[in-house]
């Protein structure tokens, strides 16, 4: 069947390299979505293992309205008794880009009340809404006077891996954290360092990729688990079939960070898995030698000075570009900023960059490669 599957603007192409890999085919880019065809058995793989999927949506119908009372009169007119039962709860996401609609939140309330009245004729009552974990997910796409409605078979977004007990300042979206491991091409072949690691997204999702562990192998809730087609013994062989990949990460996963309150967060966030054998947590500065380890992949996410507040921010840039060259040779660096100016303050030239989005704000993922000794001398070898 047809299938759309959302992420984030720039991790498109690291969407569709997944999609790839489970044996989906006829992958389409489109903006912030791959389109493509799977099978029941691979919507399910695809729930479980995308790291950088946020829905998994599978399209139900499509049709033409100017006006609400259009959009209503096609949405009662589908048979909804057939689709989730009168004790489901469900819930509706709306995405509009039209003259004839100016507000998703106005459309989501007509869908619903199509809906629940559809129930109303059919049994004499309707089932109950609940936005926050529904049984039953619904996503409606508005492009001018086209409409496409989505069954949504994740339910809650897929970043939610159940990790993120404690948040610390400005957290990473957990499929952007992964995407940027992703693109800087970690498999746990090599040692990885977060030194300003906040509350750990970056290390979780490390040693999720470096251990081959599915990010949402032990979520107690899907969206296709509701639908009249579930296949509860297709879907226990794929989660078995999926476990039998896990394996102990090879190399150190390292996690440091000059705040007390961020380690406490990471601490106890990664208490879901056996971090202490695999993952090194360590109070400590980024400028200073002792926070080093040699041969790295080091990803971080320094302040951006803009939502977290740092006085002198190009100074702070200076410095990590300095500690990059003083303490990690060897090593190969990637930086996430939405601040530009301060990105060039690192002082060492970029091999490659980026361009992503970190919720609303625009940013450049950039590569440094750090050679130990002279670049000259690197190439001459």
């Amino acid at each position: 069947m047809e299938i759309l599957v959302k992420t984030m603007a720039g991790l498109e192409e690291v969407l569709i390299q997944e999609l790839e890999q489970i044996g989906i085919k006829n992958c389409k880019k489109l903006r912030r979505a791959v389109q493509a065809e799977a099978s029941l058995e691979q919507i399910y793989k695809a729930n479980l293992s995308l790291r950088t999927g946020l829905h998994v949506l599978v399209p139900l119908f499509s049709f033409k309205a100017k006006n609400e009372q259009a959009l209503y009169d096609q949405i009662f007119a589908f048979d909804w008794t057939q689709e989730f039962r009168m004790r489901d709860t469900f819930a509706i996401n709306a995405t509009v880009k039209s003259k004839f609609f100016n507000h998703s939140k106005y459309v989501a309330l007509k869908t619903k009340d199509a809906i629940a009245d559809k129930f109303t004729e059919t049994f004499g009552s309707r089932p109950n809404v609940d936005p926050k974990n529904a049984d039953y997910n619904l996503s409606l796409f508005i492009q001018e006077d086209h409409v496409i409605v989505y069954k949504n078979s994740s339910g809650n977004s897929l970043n939610r891996r159940g990790y993120r007990l404690k948040a610390a300042l400005a957290p990473l979206n957990e499929c952007l954290a992964a995407g940027l491991l992703l693109l800087a091409e970690y498999k746990g072949e090599r040692p990885f360092l977060d030194p300003m690691c906040g509350s750990g997204t970056l290390l979780a999702e490390a040693y999720l990729i470096a251990s081959h562990t599915p990010p949402n192998l032990y979520r107690k809730k899907f969206g296709f688990q509701s639908w009249e087609n579930y296949d509860k013994k297709l879907f226990e062989s794929v989660k078995e079939r999926l476990s039998a990949s896990i394996q102990e990460p090879k190399h150190t996963i390292m996690g440091c960070d000059i705040r007390k309150e961020s380690l406490e967060a990471c601490f106890e966030n990664l208490s879901h898995y056996n971090f202490k054998k695999f993952i090194q947590l360590k109070r400590r500065n980024f400028m200073e030698r002792e926070a080093a380890i040699k041969d790295a992949l080091v990803v971080f996410n320094p302040p951006y000075d803009l939502r977290v507040s740092n006085q002198n921010i190009n100074s702070f840039y200076k410095e990590i570009g300095d500690a990059l060259k003083q303490f990690y040779g060897g090593s190969e660096a990637w930086i996430i900023s939405a601040n530009f100016t301060a990105l060039k303050h690192v002082g060492l030239r970029p091999s490659k960059k980026i361009p992503l989005f970190n919720g609303p704000l625009e940013c450049k993922f950039q590569k440094y490669e750090l050679y130990a000794g002279s670049k000259k001398a690197k190439y001459q070898d």
